[in-house]
């Protein structure tokens, strides 16, 4: 059985006990507030589905050294929490193209690939993960050794998977350089991935599914989502104007390091835009992203007024009464409010001078581009931002 103490040395100490402990039939990590509303999402659809959850949760610290959640993040009520503080690392893999192939290593992953589903579920194993990049087949090869058959489960973590930002392990197809990288593709990514969720039950939470035409929103997941942003209102209790907030223009910040933004480039490109339309007579409204220090010092300069209430997303105020715009730099602020809600969002990176970004910034802006360009629009001068 599970321990008391609740504090973990490692994911492997639980995975040990969940090894012989079949009390336990769900498993997930989180670390930041979307990775505990899509875990809440998945468990939601899969009692839905008649499946009876007993979950355990692990909260782990974030390698700023301090954790982003507590148990007040989910609302779900078949879990119990552990906690792992952060190690100072993670796993390196190779990538797909040196070779760990022995032949029956290669048997291995097939038999994997092409074996049976899932019949018995009295002793399975659903193991969410958040790592979009990984194959389902890889992931169930490194938990072999646990002896119980596992259902891979994915969920949300923020934009950074669906622009390629996180590990570069197993790369897209038209990232693949040579004949080796891409017989490693084929056999890992494409019998590891798609073939086998062809064959094999897998379920999601995610917002967005991939087509040959890119990213589509997965309208199956939407209600689940709506009944959580609205139970995560009834939690913090917005003392919020509706009328306000629905006749004001919202100003989202990013977590950008101050020490990696030569003479406050992003600032000067926000006080332009809230400048301009201050004086078009528009009410501003300022959410910080919840890592920000250095905007909530600036509400006066920028004409707004803060949204300081602990806990609020951009889900849980659209939630609750909907802007007319929403206005800032690449993150899920821009995305989520236009395909719940219709609100109008802008990108404004596309107006920031790049000599004065880290180059890390200018990639993730250009990869936002790529993936969401269908949705939200690139703003290259204020008069494109159109507010009714």
């Amino acid at each position: 059985m599970i321990t008391a103490d609740k504090t973990l040395g490692s994911l492997k100490e639980l995975y040990d006990t969940l090894k012989s402990d079949n009390s336990i039939n769900f498993v997930a990590v989180a670390y930041t507030q979307w990775n505990a509303l899509s875990i809440d999402a998945l468990l939601m659809m899969l009692e839905d589905k008649g499946i009876i959850i007993k979950a355990a949760i692990v909260i782990a610290e974030h390698k700023t050294g301090s954790y982003l959640l507590d148990e007040s993040f989910f609302s779900n009520t078949c879990s119990q929490y552990f906690w792992l503080p952060y190690s100072g690392g993670r796993i390196i893999r190779k990538r797909i193209n040196q070779k760990s192939s022995k032949w029956k290593d290669v048997r291995q992953f097939y038999r994997i690939v092409f074996g049976s589903d899932v019949k018995n579920i009295n002793n399975v194993l659903y193991y969410s993960t958040f790592n979009h990049t990984i194959p389902d087949a890889v992931i169930k090869r490194d938990l072999e050794w646990m002896g119980r058959p596992l259902i891979i489960c994915r969920t949300e973590e923020g934009l950074g998977p669906y622009m390629g930002t996180f590990d570069k392990t197993y790369p897209k197809l038209s990232e693949i350089r040579g004949w080796r990288e891409f017989h490693g593709y084929l056999r890992t990514v494409f019998f590891g991935r798609e073939v086998y969720r062809l064959l094999h039950t897998t379920y999601s939470s995610l917002i967005f599914k991939r087509t040959l035409f890119g990213l589509k929103p997965n309208p199956e997941v939407f209600p689940y989502y709506r009944k959580l942003f609205r139970k995560r209102n009834e939690v913090i209790r917005p003392n919020l104007n509706r009328d306000l907030i629905q006749d004001a223009v919202v100003i989202c910040t990013a977590s950008w390091y101050r020490e990696e933004i030569i003479d406050d480039e992003d600032f000067r490109v926000m006080l332009s835009i809230c400048d301009a339309l201050s004086t078009r007579g528009h009410k501003l409204l300022l959410k910080p992203h919840p890592r920000d220090r250095f905007f909530p010092t600036k509400v006066k300069e920028l004409h707004c007024e803060l949204l300081d209430v602990p806990g609020l997303t951009i889900e849980s105020l659209c939630e609750y009464a909907q802007p007319k715009a929403i206005i800032g730099y690449p993150s899920y602020s821009l995305i989520n409010p236009k395909i719940f809600w219709n609100i109008p969002t802008y990108c404004i990176a596309d107006m920031l001078n790049r000599d004065k970004l880290a180059i890390r910034y200018c990639e993730e802006i250009d990869r936002f581009k790529r993936a969401f360009r269908h949705i939200v629009p690139d703003i290259r001068s204020i008069s494109d931002i159109v507010v009714e």
